[in-house]
This record gives C-alpha cells, sequence and structure tokens, in this order.
C-alpha cells in the first residue's frame, strides 16, 4: 500500500515551513518525527513513491537499534517482523567460516521506510511524495537567510517555498544541493 500525501502541492505552497526535509528515507523520517515533536511545521518530501523497495540499508546495527529505542520507536521491528542478525556465513569449497555479530536486525526495508514515514506523519509531518526538492542558492543581495526550495511533481506547475531550514537527506550525491555550489559534494575513498 502506497502512502499518500497528506496535502497538495498547492496546499504546501500557501503555509510557512520552519523545516523541510527532502527524502524519506530513515534518516529523513527520523528527521521530520523528531522536529515535528518538537512543534515545527515540517514538510516531508520524497521524490518517489513510499515505501518503495530498496535493497541497501535493511541491516540494522546495534547503534541504529539503540536510536529506536531512544526515540520511542523500538517496538517498530518487532511488528515488521526484523530478523536477528548473530552471525554471517562464508562458505568455499565445502569450507564455512561463521563469523559472529554484535547483535543487529533486518527488515525489509520498504516496510521500514513506510513504518518511520508514518511515524513522522503521525507526529504532525506534513508528506508529499512523489516531489522533487530542489534547494535554490541563496541571493547575493538578499539579507535573508531563509532557504528558498523548487518543489516539482509532474504534472503540476513548480511551486517554490521559503523555509528557515533544509534537512539535505536524499542520499550520497544530494542531488537536492545541486544547484548550491557551496554545498557541493566530493565523493571520495573512505568518505
Amino acid at each position: 500500500m502506497t502512502l499518500s500525501s497528506t496535502l497538495d502541492l498547492k496546499t504546501a505552497a500557501q503555509r510557512r515551513w520552519e523545516v523541510i526535509v527532502i527524502g524519506a528515507g530513515p534518516a529523513g523520517a527520523m528527521a521530520a518525527r523528531e522536529l515535528a515533536l518538537y512543534g515545527r511545521a515540517v514538510l516531508l518530501v520524497e521524490r518517489k513513491a513510499v515505501p518503495r523497495d530498496k535493497v541497501c540499508g535493511a541491516c540494522l546495527n546495534g547503534a541504529a537499534l539503540s536510536v529506536l529505542e531512544q526515540t520511542g520507536l523500538g517496538d517498530c521491528l518487532k511488528t515488521l517482523n526484523a530478523v536477528p542478525l548473530d552471525h554471517f556465513e562464508l562458505a568455499m569449497n565445502g569450507h564455512v567460516l561463521r563469523v559472529a555479530l554484535p547483535g543487529g536486525q533486518a527488515v525489509a526495508r520498504a516496510a521500514f521506510d513506510a513504518a518511520l514515514v508514518e511515524a513522522a506523519r503521525t507526529a504532525g509531518a506534513a508528506f508529499l511524495p512523489r516531489v522533487q526538492g530542489e534547494v535554490q542558492p541563496l541571493s547575493e543581495s538578499s539579507s535573508s537567510q531563509r532557504r528558498v526550495v523548487k518543489l516539482s511533481q509532474p504534472g503540476q506547475a513548480d511551486v517554490w517555498l521559503s523555509t528557515g531550514a533544509v534537512v539535505a537527506a536524499d542520499g550520497l550525491g544530494h542531488p537536492s544541493l545541486a544547484a548550491c555550489p557551496e554545498f557541493a559534494s566530493q565523493v571520495a575513498w573512505r568518505s
């Protein structure tokens, strides 16, 4: 079941957002949830439908499990039928190497993302799936420190929103920051 938006693009353009979070994976959804719990007006945008199949990020280590516990979402993994990770095996030519792991869990990424987005929505964050967010460069003539974010959705006119803060949680290359030279990403070995 695809999660629906909590508002449309036109309605989003008419509100004043304290924070716009771009990217509804675990980092973005958790950031949106925590900010909404602190009473901030938060808009969470995701360029794809949620849930979506994704192979990366399905294994959670002890630190990730601790964060879920600390934020009150520890039971989330039980409802998603997460599988404990206590070891891995490497087999070759009839030989097996078994290596113990310090603990963790594996969960279907689509289900995990959907649960975290739903937690953000429940906390009060507005949600716009299938919307591309792009942070615009600061104007040299502007004294305002507010950021402008362009939101694009197929079949709709683009809208520009002014916000006090942007959380770019849209992956390693940060496509949402492509128009801002001050945020140029350099992906390097061991980065």
